[in-house]
């Protein structure tokens, strides 16, 4: 019985290890080697809630990089934390909630929870934001949130002049901006003009250390110093600061996975345009995407999940799409061929 057990879990792992996953946008290639090094430095001191110093160190390169002061940015375990210290900021002062749709659905679950009041506005047939529908259904009691680029329509919704605009007459405007480096599009310097305006930030995908869970908040330090004050001390692993300080250490290197994941995206996306019946999309993201004739995205889905390869479908709007992240080159060969002959 034991041997029967067994030999099922090793016939498991090897069907997942032979998985090609496209489903959740992450960096199909492994992280900086100074990442081990920074790790291997500081191990001895793993036994420590915290290091004082490479907290410092991190927010000090994550200033850097942007171009922004220190007092701008605090870590995250992960961007989406974020959605879990803003609940009791909706709470007590009694603000609304909203976003566009189609986007970032783990940020509107985690909201979803909290009985807060939430509004959802359709994106029209261009998947941008019609700034007018939103002055007319927002107050100074709003809380509005933007994926920028969008999740999952690879787009921007919207300009940074438009954003301005509608924090003029609103609470709060958080710019999810997770897919910076894939788009250079940012609203950053905004932040020194509006206080109320929030861009959230992550290293899970151009930096490929999507399991250290590391993002970063920045905004102006009034607006930070409220919206973190139930943020937890120690909430953020020292393994996790070690890692991202590898990670911000060699930006070379994370510009080069940046090049070759676009390079990646844009061969995919030239070799679908050449197949009729195949509809694709290309974005400002590190995923595209992708609908073929006579399939709704559940039966694409399963279709290629057959063929060891694992999408997100979608739903609604984009019930006859999928979204492919982009993998490593041959990842996308398999990909391609798999498409065209089902």
């Amino acid at each position: 019985m034991f041997k029967k057990v067994l030999r099922k879990s090793v016939e498991n792992l090897l069907e997942v290890t032979l998985l090609i996953i496209l489903s959740r946008n992450e960096c199909p290639y492994p992280p900086s080697p100074v990442v081990k090094e920074f790790l291997n430095r500081y191990i001895d001191s793993i036994n420590r809630y915290e290091i004082p110093s490479i907290y410092e160190d991190l927010i000090s390169r994550l200033a850097e990089y942007n171009s922004i002061g220190k007092e701008y940015i605090e870590l995250l375990l992960g961007s989406e934390e974020f959605f879990t210290i803003l609940p009791w900021f909706m709470i007590r002062n009694k603000y609304s909630f909203m976003y566009f749709n189609p986007t970032f659905e783990p940020a509107i679950e985690d909201l979803s929870v909290w009985n807060i009041n939430l509004t959802s506005i359709d994106l029209d047939e261009n998947f941008m934001i019609n700034t007018d529908i939103v002055l007319n259904k927002c107050n100074e009691n709003t809380v509005v949130y933007i994926v920028r680029p969008n999740n999952p329509t690879g787009n921007l919704p919207i300009d940074c002049k438009s954003i301005g605009e509608i924090a003029d007459h609103t609470r709060l405007v958080i710019i999810d901006e997770a897919y910076f480096e894939f788009s250079k599009q940012t609203c950053i310097n905004m932040v020194k003009n509006y206080s109320n305006i929030v861009i959230l930030r992550t290293l899970s995908k151009a930096f490929c250390i999507a399991g250290a869970r590391l993002g970063y908040v920045i905004t102006s330090p009034e607006t930070l110093r409220e919206l973190m004050r139930v943020k937890r001390k120690y909430s953020i692993p020292v393994s996790t600061i070690l890692i991202g300080l590898g990670a911000l250490n060699d930006i070379k290197y994370m510009e080069s996975i940046v090049y070759e994941i676009v390079r990646t995206r844009d061969y995919v996306v030239n070799e679908l345009s050449r197949v009729q019946e195949v509809r694709v999309y290309n974005t400002l993201t590190n995923f595209i995407l992708v609908g073929k004739e006579e399939y709704d995205s559940k039966k694409l889905y399963e279709k290629l999940l057959e063929n060891n390869i694992v999408v997100k479908p979608l739903e609604n709007r984009l019930s006859k799409f999928i979204r492919v992240s982009i993998g490593r080159r041959e990842e996308m060969e398999k990909f391609i061929n798999v498409i065209k002959k089902i």
